[in-house]
């Protein structure tokens, strides 16, 4: 029953997307479709989990939390990692996937997402402070419209602002949505330390998926003083009804 379920899955997401290959489609079509196919082939059928967020939105610490209430629930029969390594994780009954992005065969064959989200103009800020980026009205576009995706599919958003302000009631809520049982204080015990540098290796933790110097020490409300003047007006107009229903200040 479950692979019928799951084969049906797939052919809907081939069909809305219109991927049903005929000789004429182009080369980067089947790609598409052998991306697809290869990734529905290396989840089978596991329960895969999909920790996405809004970059710099504290997506890495929801994910960490995550992990650690699977790893007591499933007692090593997890996988872990970036949606882009998939490939390279061991097979295990539970595939929690990391993303900032989700497009549709996720969504379509997730059996839970949570995503993490944070004032867009913060985020901003510590992007550019983390990888160089120059914080454009563009790069919110894209974070809004994938905002708006997750709002309609994910199970669960959290607000980047109340996580870490009360840690202990995101850990309960998250294990309440993925229906697990769990001890909150030894989850909490368990969490990296997010400034903890001497534990990567290389770019990354291939295992928390913190970066060096993750966190930026961006607080709640520096783009006032930090984000260009027309582009906290054009961010406010554009976005104003995003902002007010996130509890976010206009100015």
């Amino acid at each position: 029953m479950q692979k019928r379920k799951n084969t049906k899955l797939l052919y809907s997401y081939f069909s809305f997307e219109g991927l049903i290959m005929s000789s004429k489609k182009s080369i980067i079509r089947r790609k598409s479709v052998k991306e697809v196919i290869s990734f529905y082939f290396k989840i089978r059928f596991s329960n895969l989990i999909f920790s996405a967020g809004m970059p710099r939105s504290g997506s890495t610490l929801m994910y960490n939390i995550i992990r650690q209430i699977l790893m007591q629930h499933y007692d090593g029969t997890l996988s872990s990692g970036w949606v882009e390594e998939i490939f390279d994780l061991p097979q295990a009954d539970t595939f929690l996937i990391k993303a900032h992005n989700l497009d549709k065969f996720q969504l379509i064959r997730a059996n839970c997402i949570f995503y993490s989200y944070r004032d867009m103009r913060d985020a901003l800020v510590s992007l550019s402070r983390k990888f160089g980026c120059q914080p454009s009205l563009e790069i919110a576009r894209k974070w809004i419209e994938q905002y708006k995706i997750a709002e309609k599919h994910a199970q669960m958003m959290v607000r980047y602002e109340d996580m870490v302000m009360d840690i202990p009631t995101t850990v309960h809520a998250i294990a309440q949505h993925l229906q697990i049982q769990i001890d909150v204080s030894r989850v909490i015990a368990s969490l990296p330390v997010m400034d903890a540098q001497d534990v990567i290796d290389g770019q990354y933790s291939k295992v928390t998926l913190l970066h060096r110097n993750h966190a930026t020490g961006t607080i709640c409300g520096e783009w006032r003083t930090v984000l260009d003047k027309k582009l906290q007006k054009q961010l406010a107009s554009e976005f104003s009804d995003w902002f007010q229903l996130n509890r976010y200040p206009l100015a």
